[in-house]
């Protein structure tokens, strides 16, 4: 009776066993994410995007100052809060490159540069929201809610799917 149960488990064992570091990747990070000192480096990173933000759009002639995390001008206001640091998703992309059978090289190569290319979209996300609520604010929520969120969860597939292809893990068994 349960002998097609059992085949199938057999057939995809890999895919189960990758799905099962996954969810144990995912649940460690997450218990670290709610850690004191997570919180403290979600917190400065945040505070960081709103200064590199301010940074760069002051270095295009716009008037504004940032203060508290906020990007402030004569017309619109940006305030950076804790969830916009990019960190959420970059978990998402560590729990998966830790479940993929490679080398710790790959992985710590993968953990790094998938930090670094969520980060600097991140920026790139914050300087154009800015940039929209300043000049074509009605087009705002659209960016904010719909646009860009997709775009990092598309991004986050293409930069797990560069890591793979580079470190040749989908042509490996998952288990």
């Amino acid at each position: 009776m349960w002998r097609w149960l059992v085949a199938v488990v057999d057939r995809k064992r890999g895919a189960l066993v990758f799905v099962g570091k996954f969810i144990v990747a995912m649940a460690a990070l997450w218990l670290v994410a709610m850690s004191g000192p997570y919180a403290w480096v979600r917190s400065e990173l945040t505070r960081a995007n709103a200064e590199i933000c301010g940074w760069l759009l002051g270095a295009t002639g716009l008037e504004l100052e940032v203060r508290d995390g906020t990007i402030l001008s004569p017309t619109f206001a940006l305030t950076v809060i804790p969830g916009c640091s990019g960190l959420e998703i970059w978990v998402f992309l560590v729990a998966a490159i830790l479940a993929f059978p490679s080398s710790l090289r790959e992985k710590l190569l993968g953990v790094g540069g998938s930090l670094v290319a969520i980060l600097a979209l991140n920026i790139v996300r914050i300087t154009s929201l800015f940039l929209v609520g300043q000049y074509r604010p009605q087009y705002f929520d659209t960016a904010h809610l719909g646009l860009w969120p997709a775009a990092l969860n598309v991004s986050a597939l293409l930069i797990l799917g560069g890591w793979l292809a580079w470190t040749g893990a989908l042509g490996r068994r998952l288990s």
